[in-house]
C-alpha cells in the first residue's frame, strides 16, 4: 500500500486535481505527514501548538482534571509520548536534538477515529481560526480512512543510513528540522517496504543516489526501496538507547500519575 507525502495530501485537500487526480482513500501516511498537514508543529522549534494524548481508560475524569490546571499549563505535554533524536558521533554536522511529540498518540487518535479527544486538546489550546482549520483537516484524514504509522527507532536508523549516502548533495534547509522530517517520511516508507508518492523535487533528485525514483510530467515522484536494512551502520544497544552515531530516545505516553 502506497505512502503519501504531505504535499500530495494537501493537493487533494485543496481539490487540486490538476496536480494529483488519484484516490487517496485508505492509503498510508507517516505520523510526520499527519503532524505537518494538521499544522500543529511550531516552525523552528521542537514545540507544538497542542499535545494530545490517547488514554487507555475512560478519560472524562482525567480530561476534567487537565482542563482545570493553572493558567499557562501546556495541556498533555507531560503525558504524551515523545521521540528524541540526538545528533552526535562521527558526523561533521552539529545539530540540536529533534523532539517529536505525540508521534504515537496521533496515530492512535486518527486510526481509531477518536476526534473527540483531538478536538478537546485543540479547543483548549488553539484560537478560533486555528481550531476551525485543525478540525477541518483532522476530519479530512478520518473521512479518507488514511492509515497513520508512527516513526520508530528503525525509521530513524534508516533515515540516518539514507542521509549518510546523500549528505554531500543534500542541501539542508535553514530550519534543519524540516530537512530531517522529509527524510523521516521517506525512511518510513522504506522501513515498511512500500512506495512513497512524493512531490519534493529537490529531495527526490538526491534520493536517486540510493533509491529508485521515477518522476512523471507533473513532478509527482514514486520512490521505491532498493536499499536494505543491512546497509545500516552497526548498532550497539545500551541502556535502552540505540547508538549508531545518533541517539534515539523514546518516552511512552499515558502516564496518568504525572497529572
Amino acid at each position: 500500500m502506497d505512502y503519501l507525502d504531505t504535499q500530495i495530501i494537501s493537493y487533494v485537500f485543496k481539490r487540486n486535481k490538476d496536480m494529483y487526480d488519484k484516490g487517496i482513500k485508505g492509503k498510508k501516511i507517516s505520523s510526520i505527514v499527519a503532524l505537518e498537514f494538521l499544522g500543529i508543529m511550531i516552525k523552528g522549534t521542537n514545540g507544538a501548538k497542542l499535545y494530545p494524548i490517547k488514554l487507555l481508560i475512560n478519560h472524562d475524569g482525567v480530561y476534567h482534571k487537565i482542563d482545570h490546571r493553572k493558567k499557562g499549563f501546556e495541556i498533555g505535554r507531560k503525558l504524551t509520548d515523545k521521540l528524541v533524536i540526538d545528533f552526535f558521533g562521527n558526523s561533521d554536522e552539529r545539530f540540536d536534538s529533534i523532539i517529536i511529540y505525540y508521534n504515537e498518540a496521533i496515530c492512535d487518535l486518527i486510526n481509531s477515529k477518536d476526534l473527540a479527544s483531538l478536538f478537546f486538546f485543540a479547543r483548549n489550546t488553539l484560537d478560533k481560526e486555528e481550531f476551525k482549520r485543525f478540525k477541518e483537516r483532522a476530519q479530512f484524514l478520518v473521512d479518507n480512512e488514511l492509515i497513520v504509522t508512527p516513526i520508530t527507532e528503525d525509521t530513524v536508523n534508516l533515515m540516518h543510513s539514507i542521509y549518510e549516502q546523500i549528505k554531500d548533495d543534500y542541501n539542508i534547509k535553514n530550519d534543519y528540522r524540516n530537512s530531517f522530517m522529509d527524510l523521516l517520511i521517506v525512511a518510513k516508507a522504506v522501513e515498511d517496504n512500500e512506495r512513497l508518492i512524493s512531490q519534493d523535487k529537490e529531495l527526490n533528485k538526491v534520493l536517486a543516489k540510493c533509491l529508485n525514483v521515477q518522476t512523471d510530467s507533473k513532478g509527482i515522484s514514486v520512490i521505491e526501496k532498493i536499499c536494505e536494512k543491512e546497509t545500516l551502520p552497526e548498532r550497539r544497544e545500551t541502556k535502552g538507547y540505540v547508538n549508531n552515531g545518533w541517539r534515539v530516545m523514546v518516552k511512552r505516553g499515558y502516564d496518568i500519575n504525572s497529572l
